[in-house]
């Protein structure tokens, strides 16, 4: 999303909690305001808001939609019947020991053991 425009918001928010559908046109509204047109909407936790299935499905036929969230209600059966098959699901797992090493730029021997540099004394 480098270098796209978008907006973002974050439902666990405990400043959200009494956010209801009546609150969408008002959050769009929000969004217009602060970023001016953009080209993506990211909802992060929707799913913990009532009527979010309509709300997105009016919005997707005009921006690009991004939801993610840690809930089990975003299950990929779920999700395409709450958005009747307007989705692609991608499902992200946490980096294994190995993958954040690599990450993190730390090489491996082929035992598996950590390669460390040698210490001057």
């Amino acid at each position: 999303m480098r270098d796209k425009k978008f907006a973002y918001i974050n439902f666990f928010d405990e400043r959200l909690l009494s956010f209801s559908p009546n609150d969408y046109e008002k959050l769009m509204q929000a969004f217009y305001e602060l970023y001016g047109d953009v080209e993506y909407f990211v909802f992060d936790e929707i799913q913990s808001v009532k009527g979010w299935e309509r709300f997105l499905s009016r919005i997707r036929t005009t921006k690009k939609i991004i939801v993610t969230g840690s809930s089990s209600s975003l299950l990929s059966g779920e999700l395409s019947t709450s958005l009747t098959g307007r989705y692609v699901g991608f499902t992200l797992y946490p980096f294994s020991f190995r993958e954040f090493l690599k990450f993190k730029g730390v090489k491996l021997e082929k035992t598996g053991c950590i390669q460390q540099k040698a210490s001057r004394k």
